[in-house]
């Protein structure tokens, strides 16, 4: 599998280390836990696209992950799963005033968006809001 998995995205962007493993075990949510085999961290929307295509033929269960404070379970993966983290998908945010529209990649972190609304006069409520 971790083999595979770094044939996509480079053998620097998987782990199967029992710590990061542990770490990737649980979110936010109290009482749940599962363990996945391991953890990816595609670099690009095609990445993405060749771990899934990827997983679906080899029958693998994929959990997507933000930054796991999920109060729901969200982000726990059931057991011998593939954590697909996207951490590294932080590219953007690109505002258009004019549109009020931004886009950026799934890593990007709430505040990094809310900074960049604010240097053209505009607000990002919180979120979940």
């Amino acid at each position: 599998m971790i083999d595979a998995l770094a044939e996509v995205v480079g053998i620097s962007n998987v782990t199967d280390s029992p710590s990061a493993l542990v770490s990737y075990s649980v979110d936010g949510t109290v009482g749940y836990r599962g363990f996945p085999s391991a953890i990816v961290f595609p670099g690009s929307n095609r990445e993405v696209a060749k771990l899934l295509e990827l997983a679906t033929t080899e029958n693998w269960t994929v959990v997507g992950r933000g930054g796991g404070t999920s109060l729901a379970a969200g982000a726990v993966p059931p057991d011998t799963s593939i954590v697909l983290s996207t951490e590294r998908l932080n590219y953007g945010p690109h505002i258009s005033k004019p549109d009020l529209e931004a886009s950026c990649g799934a890593g990007v972190r709430t505040e990094k968006l809310q900074l960049n609304a604010a240097q053209v006069g505009l607000f990002y409520p919180p979120d979940p809001s």
